[in-house]
């Protein structure tokens, strides 16, 4: 009997969090270390650019950490690889074994993405090695992957923006003044602003979380705006989000009365600042929002949920000016933005099927109402209707 190809299988266990599973870049190999420095190294006007001299910081860093787990990997299942070379350390065995131990908290498609980062830093440190049979394995993962769905849990952006306000009117509520905060109504209060701001300005994930006071979130009188440089998005375009400002108001408040509150908050200027007395990183706002929108609505809404409720929310209510939601979002082609209108009109489509339906069962229901009462005759075999209270002759 021939064996089954292994696939990969659900997630079975959620990360524990709270134990760092990829290598930093200072605990890396001497040797990988420092052919990853010479391959960022910036080139001046007269040396040749070297392989990785062009990639953006956070580029860098999500190479980082993705071959950083693979080191942690095999730190963790056997430490006396790491003193072999980079390009000798990887094998297809190991790699397979590599997939396992992802597949137990990550799905195929996370499981992928970090394979293919492995990949590109290996070009770096080993490029004399041919690399493409990893990259022909991280595209059959990548392929084979099933796609989270949104519909279950997308909700629109209306909602979300709803949501916000009634958690920071809960908080305020909790502790109104001159009442002192506690540090749970804080974080309510603070949680509650993040969605209301995410659902107005949809930025992604890293910039949302890297917003900074008097930096990347700058107020000009009594207006905020949240404002990204070329090198902080994805695009690699500046944008700026005015903040709306009745939300503006409420980061007044948040900064006045419940960000002092948590614990070291005036020790940074991070935005979100968190219970552990550092700002909050993109895991730990993910994690916030999630259980917030998980007890409000029943599912968790993630944080790119919030993109996609944005321009589905843009293209069902005013599908005239769609085309702006590309640049709400970001991007610099509308195809991207496409996907999300696509299934704006799907929405838009349900909604009409569903008011035909109800009308029809309406009508139908009415008729009903009006008509005479009739019942199934139980002695003809026929199932001849005749009117209720009437005897049969016989």
């Amino acid at each position: 009997m021939t064996e089954q190809p292994w696939m990969w299988p659900t997630p079975i266990r959620r990360p524990n969090t709270r134990q760092r599973v990829s290598l930093r870049l200072e605990d890396w190999p001497e040797v990988d270390r420092m052919r990853w420095e010479e391959a960022t190294r910036p080139a001046d006007l007269f040396d040749e650019p070297a392989s990785a001299s062009h990639l953006k910081p956070r580029t860098r860093k999500t190479l980082i950490d993705g071959y950083g787990r693979w080191l942690g990997y095999l730190t963790a299942t056997d430490p006396t690889l790491l003193d072999l070379p980079p390009g000798e350390r990887v094998t297809r065995e190991r790699i397979e074994a590599f997939c396992r131990a992802l597949a137990e908290t990550n799905t195929a498609k996370s499981g992928a993405a970090i394979l293919f980062r492995v990949r590109q830093v290996l070009l770096r440190l080993a490029p004399e090695v041919d690399w493409s049979w990893l990259h022909t394995i991280a595209k059959r993962i990548d392929a084979a992957a099933q796609p989270r769905s949104k519909a279950a849990n997308l909700r629109m952006s209306d909602e979300l923006y709803q949501l916000g306000f009634d958690l920071m009117d809960e908080a305020a509520e909790a502790a109104p003044e001159p009442k002192k905060v506690r540090t749970k109504d804080a974080i309510t209060y603070r949680d509650g602003l993040m969605i209301a701001l995410l659902a107005a300005d949809p930025v992604r994930r890293s910039n949302f979380a890297a917003l900074t006071l008097e930096r990347t979130l700058v107020r000009s009188g009594t207006a905020w705006t949240i404002v990204l440089s070329e090198a902080e998005t994805k695009g690699g375009r500046p944008l700026e989000y005015p903040v709306p400002s009745k939300i503006g108001k409420r980061i007044d408040q948040y900064l006045r009365r419940y960000r002092p509150v948590i614990y070291r908050s005036q020790s940074h200027q991070g935005v979100w600042a968190s219970a552990k007395g550092c700002p909050m990183n993109g895991g730990a706002i993910y994690d916030a929002i999630c259980r917030r929108t998980r007890a409000a609505f029943g599912k968790p809404v993630w944080l790119h949920l919030f993109r996609s409720a944005a321009a589905t929310f843009w293209s069902v209510e005013c599908p005239e000016a769609v085309l702006g939601s590309k640049d709400l979002l970001g991007h610099q082609r509308f195809g991207t933005t496409d996907a999300h209108y696509i299934h704006a009109r799907t929405i838009q489509a349900g909604r009409h099927y569903t008011k035909i339906l109800e009308a029809k069962v309406e009508a139908a229901r009415l008729s009903h109402s009006t008509a005479p009462n009739f019942r199934v005759s139980r002695t003809s075999k026929s199932f001849i209707s005749k009117p209720r209270g009437v005897r049969q002759q016989v």
